[in-house]
């Protein structure tokens, strides 16, 4: 019901980047939301009122945050700095990163909606081409017993199969892959995604940046890496890091150095491990890990924006060929019809 508070992504950072600022500038919890409300109406200000009477009950903020439309990952991100005295810092980063998300998703839609209006276009142009134009041309050749040319042929045979089989066949697929998936714990999830060519670095750099930025303000707050690990294990929403906490403290509690359990874990983007190591060495482990997590995610960004870049042309190149491919399939009977005659 409250999904419609704020409409985007851009919204709700700037929700929390600005209560952010309003903490850094040296106000309570309470007088920064009585006076961002203050700009706010209806809706919006109500929930932001009830948020603060639920966190004088003894609520997390975080935990008001649902009713806002934020997504699962950004709360739980939220409620584990907010646990342990990184509030401010968690609004900001949790801010950075729905803005930088809405950034990225309107840039996909710039670069996408010209392409998907081409194609389809092109989908309704091969749609009259095949289930018109083309059976009329294989009645026409049968009559006059000449055959299609096998471009044409090999257009019907896949309209033949799509329609139905083929179709039928790729979405069968799809949801026995899904179930599947579902069903598989959330390290094995993990792993399988590491198999997908496309996407495996990015989602190591996914998980090694929630991963390090979770975990050093647990640490710059006073805890030690053991405590910090098990707060992780026993509160973390996702429960993919709940694992990884419990696989850490097991190997620590065995006397292996962490930065070498990261070094082993393939989830891992090599350069954790590496960090660590550095920042243990000069005992302010906590502070190069924030620093990491920073340049990890501009990095992810990045290439997200370059990624984007590339695969316009890309698409555009897919519609092109496509289109060559029906014309060809209609002009090659009529050029051979003309053959004949002559």
């Amino acid at each position: 019901m409250r999904k419609k508070l704020f409409s985007n992504d851009q919204e709700r950072g700037r929700l929390l980047l600005e209560i952010a600022s309003l903490l850094e500038e040296g106000y309570n919890i309470g007088e920064a939301i009585e006076l961002y409300a203050a700009f706010l109406t209806g809706e919006r200000q109500e929930w932001l009122h009830t948020a603060y009477k639920e966190m004088e009950k003894g609520d997390m903020f975080a935990e008001q945050l649902s009713d806002a439309g934020f997504s699962a990952e950004i709360i739980n991100f939220i409620r584990m700095l907010e646990m342990h005295g990184a509030f401010q810092k968690a609004l900001e980063q949790a801010g950075y990163m729905l803005i930088k998300r809405y950034e990225l998703k309107k840039q996909v839609h710039s670069v996408l909606h010209y392409p998907l209006v081409l194609l389809s276009g092109v989908f309704l142009l091969g749609v009259v081409l095949m289930e018109g134009i083309l059976p009329q041309f294989q009645q026409f050749f049968q009559a006059m017993d000449h055959e299609l040319p096998m471009l044409t042929r090999g257009m019907l045979l896949f309209m033949d199969w799509f329609r139905l089989p083929l179709f039928l066949s790729f979405v069968g697929a799809g949801l026995l892959v899904f179930f599947w998936l579902k069903r598989k714990p959330a390290a094995e999830q993990v792993e399988v995604m590491l198999r997908i060519p496309v996407i495996h670095k990015y989602i190591r750099q996914l998980i090694s940046y929630y991963f390090a930025a979770q975990l050093a303000p647990m640490l710059k707050g006073g805890l030690s890496l053991q405590q910090a690990l098990k707060t992780m294990k026993e509160e973390s929403k996702l429960i993919f890091f709940q694992y990884e906490a419990d696989y850490f403290i097991h190997h620590l509690e065995e006397g292996t150095n962490f930065s070498d359990i990261i070094k082993e874990r393939a989830y891992y983007i090599p350069q954790l491990s590496v960090v660590w190591a550095f920042g243990e060495s000069r005992g302010e482990a906590a502070q190069e890990l924030e620093t990491f997590a920073a340049y990890l995610f501009q990095k992810m960004y990045e290439n997200t924006n370059k990624a984007i870049g590339f695969f316009q042309p890309v698409i555009f190149c897919f519609i092109g060929a496509i289109v060559i491919l029906l014309f060809l399939s209609m002009m090659l009977p009529v050029f051979s019809v003309i053959d004949s005659f002559s």
